[in-house]
């Protein structure tokens, strides 16, 4: 199975021609010009659309997709993820990473693990690492040089500076 990241998520309809309007997850609209089809996945439904246009402004990006046709329909896919193939996302810059490949990542300190990262979170001050405990609470680990130190996705680890920030 060919492995798909999400890029962003639909949201309202725009329009009378079936378009929707999409947040992207990267914040950066060019590289939905590339791709020719996308899959929605909406609770438990997954569908592939081929992509018949995109238009960015300064602040949103409208996407038609071929077979929807009128707001009522596209309203149908509002809330869904978009998912591509990983050679479709947005390109990374150095120290950039891909939010899902770091929920795929254990936390170690040291040369133990001490947590899973569930999820990569916006916070006031910047991103957050969701992490699971060992005995099954979480806590969040601000995404910042000051607690986080090396990022190794190959081996699936992200290296924490101090252990006492995990303390409840």
């Amino acid at each position: 199975m060919m492995e798909r990241i999400i890029v962003g998520y639909t949201l309202s309809p725009y329009g009378v021609e079936g378009y929707l309007k999409v947040k992207s997850t990267s914040g950066e609209f060019e590289h939905f010009k590339r791709m020719g089809e996308v899959l929605l996945k909406k609770n438990n439904s997954e569908r592939i659309f081929e992509v018949e246009d995109v238009q960015c402004s300064q602040s949103f990006l409208r996407i038609k997709l071929k077979g929807i046709d009128s707001p009522e329909e596209a309203k149908k896919f509002s809330s869904s993820e978009i998912l591509v193939p990983r050679e479709k996302a947005c390109p990374l810059s150095e120290n950039e990473w891909y939010a899902y490949d770091l929920c795929q990542c254990n936390l170690v300190y040291g040369e133990s693990a001490v947590g899973s990262v569930l999820d990569v979170v916006e916070g006031g001050g910047g991103y957050l690492l969701d992490i699971l405990l060992p005995d099954g609470s979480k806590v969040f680990v601000p995404l910042k040089d000051e607690f986080i130190g090396d990022i190794d996705i190959p081996s699936k680890t992200i290296e924490l500076k101090h252990r006492w920030i995990l303390e409840k």
